[in-house]
């Protein structure tokens, strides 16, 4: 497995986008101004493997377990500090696609860039919006408070295309163009194809999120020939300068990018326009790109800056796009073409240490290095080594370093600690906790004080048990531990366990028609175990002692179980045990 770097947990392989017009016809006009016979489609690139290491939190900034995280055919779940770690993913060499599913929250679909080394990704979950219910056969508005407004003209269908009669309900959600967490939030990075069928890059004036479910919980959408009016708020700051007609693009949930299809007017402080079908719409200037490539370096020590914030304007740009950058101090991704752009570099603590200008740029591989003067900064080499109880390496965990609102995370393969960051105020104190995946252990919370140019906090132990944890054993094999585990409600007084396997191929999932201690037989529960998602075992006899089912979310599940399964590759029956600890998540 590769080594993997410093995370700091924000968005870092975005695909700038940093464009809007004054002019009123503009954003039509970036648009439509391609001739078909020179169109550039999105190329996505030919398959590669690459690693990523990211965290998902949700809308209040709080971390977020339990959530399935599925980057092409691998699916992982988030720990107890919403981190996840998928290693040699298959993506593209130029899009690597990202979905994030958790119960009570729309899903997450990102895109990023994958670069070599340790692609760091952050996520934020949108909690759902409570469901408005309307009626079909008929018109209805439905509205959010900040002004965001869709008519329905009453006609519906179903995933089959099957016109659909009952009850609708409705849950939207309004991503203003202002929005701080904006990067971390919206679908994809404004990477797009215009109506030429030409590859550019956003920028937005507000996004708006459209859920349709019907009185069984089925997917809804608009039926055929139907189409509903969306009228969303722009932002005071740029609601003057807005153009008077703007494209509207939908995400394609497929291709993993926008596309464009039809276009928003300006009313008063609003775009007004019509859609025909729901996903995430977004109201967006077009702009031709080119990709780079930015390196950050601290002139007085050499060494590359990571964890530092860029951020990218160019003339008519309110806000500013942003990335952080790697371990090797690099930010990659896409940016308009033809356009002289001002860098702002923060450090983690948010405070400019260095403005300059760079471009234009035009063509492919473009690459510039952002070198920050001797004394605008003071960064800093954590070394250190990361051991078992039994004074082994690491060579499965990782290691989370707090400093004031920064948090950064490297992932250990060979005990060894190796974390740049840059020193931003007058207090030098931070903490270190080290998390051993295999053998369910935690160092706890460590205080440490930082030193220039190195600080070495030495060896670390991991000797706490993690909070939550599945163990499968088949016969006298070793036993095989899942720290990735997530509970839910099944709606018929019992629940369901899922767990993934370090090796993120494989899959423990327990359902139980119970909700309280006991002992419960093969008629009353199931267990079933997936190797590369196949269905591997079928059971045979099975019986679960449920020990502790706590009363509240967040308590525990506690339970042990055994039996025989057949083993349908081989045709051969196993003897089967383990036990379960997880969380209460409903």
């Amino acid at each position: 497995m590769k080594k993997l770097n410093t995370l700091k947990l924000l968005l870092i392989a975005l695909l700038f986008t940093l464009g809007c017009s004054s002019d009123d016809d503009a954003a039509l006009n970036n648009t439509n101004n391609t001739d078909n016979s020179t169109a550039t489609p999105v190329n996505q690139g030919s398959d590669i493997q690459r690693t990523f290491l990211g965290k998902v939190s949700d809308d209040s900034g709080n971390s977020v377990s339990g959530a399935q995280v599925s980057i092409g055919s691998t699916s992982v779940m988030t720990d107890s500090r919403g981190v996840f770690i998928i290693d040699d993913a298959t993506v593209k060499s130029k899009q690597a696609y990202i979905k994030v599913l958790k119960n009570g929250y729309y899903q997450a679909l990102k895109t990023t860039v994958p670069t070599e080394g340790i692609n760091k990704i952050a996520i934020t979950l949108i909690t759902r919006t409570p469901d408005v219910t309307i009626t079909s056969g008929a018109s209805s508005e439905v509205t959010l408070p900040n002004g965001t407004k869709v008519t329905f003209d009453g006609n519906f269908s179903d995933s089959s295309g099957n016109s659909y009669t009952g009850n609708v309900n409705v849950s939207m959600y309004y991503l203003d163009a202002g929005d701080p967490d904006l990067e971390s939030k919206m679908p994809g990075n404004l990477q797009a194809e215009n109506a030429n069928n030409s590859e550019g890059v956003l920028a937005t004036y507000g996004m708006l999120n459209v859920e349709l479910t019907g009185d069984s919980g089925q997917d809804l959408n608009l039926a055929t020939g139907s189409v509903a009016q969306i009228e969303v708020p722009i932002h005071s700051t740029i609601s003057a300068s807005a153009p008077a007609a703007i494209p509207l693009w939908h995400f394609d949930e497929t291709k993993g990018y926008w596309v464009e299809e039809g276009f928003a007017t300006k009313t008063g402080n609003t775009y007004v326009g019509d859609v025909s079908h729901f996903s995430w719409w977004n109201c967006d200037a077009f702009f031709p790109t080119t990709d780079l490539c930015m390196t950050v370096l601290d002139v007085t020590s050499g060494l590359s800056l990571s964890d530092v914030t860029v951020t990218l304007t160019f003339s008519g740009n309110t806000f500013p796009r942003q990335g952080i950058s790697n371990a090797n101090g690099q930010i990659c991704g896409l940016v308009p073409s033809n356009e002289v752009i001002s860098v702002n570099v923060l450090d983690t603590c948010g405070n400019s240490i260095f403005t300059s200008s760079i471009g234009p740029f035009t063509g492919t591989g473009n690459t510039t290095t952002i070198s920050v003067p001797s004394g605008s900064v003071t960064a800093t080499n954590v070394i250190g080594d990361f051991y078992d109880c039994s004074n082994n390496p690491i060579t499965n965990g990782y290691v989370e370093l707090v400093y004031g609102s920064s948090v950064s995370y490297q992932y250990i393969t060979d005990g060894s600690i190796d974390i740049n960051t840059v020193v931003c105020n007058s207090n030098n104190s931070f903490t270190l906790e080290g998390v051993d995946y295999d053998a369910l252990q935690s160092t706890g919370i460590l205080n440490h004080t930082f030193t220039t140019p190195v600080t070495n906090v030495g060896s670390i132990i991991s000797c706490n048990t993690v909070d939550e944890f599945i163990t499968f054993q088949l016969n006298s094999d070793p036993v095989e531990i899942y720290v990735q585990a997530d509970s839910y409600d099944t709606g018929t007084n019992g629940f369901s366990i899922i767990g993934l396997g370090n090796g993120q191929t494989t899959e423990i999932n327990f359902s139980l028609n119970a909700n309280s201690p006991g002992i419960y037989d093969y008629a009353t529960s199931s267990i079933n175990f997936y190797e590369n998602s196949v269905a591997q075992f079928v059971i045979q006899t099975f019986e679960i002692n449920i020990s502790a089912f706590g009363a509240n979310v967040n308590d525990y599940i506690d339970f042990t179980y055994n039996g025989t399964l057949l083993d349908t590759t081989t045709n051969t029956t196993h003897n089967v045990s383990g036990s379960v600890h997880v969380k209460r998540d409903f």
